[in-house]
């Protein structure tokens, strides 16, 4: 039985041979056609908070988000630091400024209460 295995001892190959089958059976119920992809997002929303280096290191990331929606409107969100940087990120459509308290270096804090309701 199973001797198209090239296992010699015959009792993994009886144990070998019994999962294949049982696999093959069980394929076509637990592989199933790929569903149809969902229709592309209207807005997305990304978010970078920490530095300056921090952002420009995802530019090729929010290039490659661009260029697999096209049509969708893209939000950037930065702390205030970066605020200036993000205006001129391509393919942003708008930057949002947040500065939550655990990030930001003197100046103006959000803290926990503004920041849940923003």
């Amino acid at each position: 039985m199973f001797s198209h295995l090239q296992l010699v001892n015959r009792r993994e190959r009886l144990i070998v041979g019994l999962a294949d089958l049982g696999l093959r059976v069980a394929a076509p119920i637990l592989i199933r056609a790929p569903k149809p992809s969902p229709a592309p997002p209207a807005s997305i929303l990304l978010l970078r908070l920490e530095r300056m280096g921090d952002l420009l290191m995802t530019l090729d990331a929010v290039a490659a988000v661009r260029a697999l929606a096209p049509l969708a409107t893209i939000d950037l969100v930065v702390g205030r630091w970066n605020g200036d940087l993000a205006q001129l990120v391509p393919g942003i459509d708008r930057v949002e400024i947040l500065s939550p308290s655990w990030l930001a270096r003197g100046g103006a804090r959000e803290g926990y209460s503004r920041l849940a309701r923003r």
